[in-house]
C-alpha cells in the first residue's frame, strides 16, 4: 500500500463518524507522520506495513481528536 492509497482509505474510513475538520487533522497527523518516517530513511513500504490498515486506525480516531 502507498501513502495516498493509505490516506485515502483512512479518509473513507472515517468519514462515517467524524467531522471534516477532525478529518482533516488526522490526515495531516499521518501525512506528517509517514513524510518524516521516510525522510529519516525508513522505505514507504516499511512505514506503511507499520501503520496496518487504515479500517483498524478508525477506532482509535473516533475516541481521539486531535
Amino acid at each position: 500500500m502507498t501513502k495516498q492509497e493509505f490516506l485515502d482509505g483512512l479518509r473513507r474510513s472515517l468519514s462515517a463518524g467524524l467531522e471534516p475538520e477532525q478529518i482533516n487533522e488526522h490526515i495531516r497527523y499521518y501525512s506528517d507522520y509517514i513524510d518524516s518516517k521516510i525522510r529519516m530513511g525508513t522505505p514507504e513500504e516499511d512505514v506503511m506495513a507499520s501503520l496496518g490498515e487504515p479500517r483498524s486506525l478508525n477506532l482509535f480516531a473516533s475516541f481521539y481528536v486531535l
